[in-house]
């Protein structure tokens, strides 16, 4: 893919068993469940400091189509380490990395996540100037797109607005 394309192991029943390497201190939080529509459902419970670079999720669940892909796992992820999934194909790898980037598990609003849809072609550039590049194509078009709707709709058209608080973020 090019960088506009980029954004922001299973047991033998199934689910997701153990978790990742290292540990991180903090208090539990209430569970959340977040629901992005009805294919896709996660939840789980925040158990690291939120200002901490290291993050600890526990009794997270997945499910996809109403089908458990993760049940009750925990989750730790902590800053500097690199992580890879490994399993057969339609096992749930993409699924979960889909719901960690939408944020649908209590990852804090610090933590940069950035998920690769398609495999990136090969190139000289660091996974991190990949990412930047994306992001700064991204906002590129985001920039065309709304100087386009403000001459086209006027600036008090609604979709405008949302564009405007999409690079706001972005910042």
């Amino acid at each position: 893919p090019t960088p506009e394309q980029a954004t922001k192991g299973r047991g033998e029943n199934g689910t997701a068993n153990g978790t990742a390497n290292g540990t991180a201190n903090g208090t539990a939080e209430k569970k959340e469940e977040v629901v992005i529509d009805v294919s896709r459902t996660a939840s789980g419970v925040l158990d690291s400091e939120k200002s901490a670079r290291d993050v600890k999720i526990s009794q997270y669940s997945l499910s996809f189509h109403q089908k458990q892909l993760i049940e009750d796992s925990t989750i730790e992820l902590n800053h500097g380490r690199r992580y890879g999934l490994i399993g057969r194909n339609g096992c749930g790898k993409s699924t979960f990395l889909q719901s960690l980037a939408a944020r649908e598990a209590p990852i804090p609003e610090h933590i940069d996540i950035y998920l690769l849809r398609e495999e990136a072609e090969k190139t000289t550039m660091t996974a991190l100037e990949y990412v930047v590049e994306a992001a700064k194509a991204e906002v590129e078009r985001l920039e065309k797109e709304s100087e386009h709707m403000l001459v086209e709709k006027g600036a008090d058209y609604p979709p405008l607005m949302d564009l405007y608080d999409r690079l706001e973020a972005m910042e």
